[in-house]
């Protein structure tokens, strides 16, 4: 998958994933936190495997950062399916 965003108005790169209804993080080994994905509206389907790095599920996953609120945002607001297996520190 390429992503050319250079015609962009406002340079927000995350505007790219907004149309995103499914995505798979697979064998990520090395990751230590998952990254920032409750701002994905559209998001439906979320599959996370063989990621044995990760501890704990903070905040930051959710699109709350540090110590903030979400702004009366609900994080996922259309996901259905939320799928998991070799989170082993969680």
């Amino acid at each position: 998958m390429a992503i050319n965003d250079e015609n962009s108005s406002d340079g927000d790169s995350s505007r790219v994933f907004d149309n995103l209804v499914e995505l798979r993080l697979r064998n990520c080994k090395w990751c230590e936190q998952l990254p920032m994905l409750g701002h994905l509206r559209r998001l439906k389907e979320l599959w996370i495997a063989g990621m044995n790095k990760i501890r704990s599920i903070g905040n930051e996953f959710y699109g709350i950062g540090d110590g903030s609120t979400s702004n009366g945002v609900r994080p996922f607001p259309a996901l259905k399916v939320l799928g998991e297996t070799g989170l082993r520190r969680v």
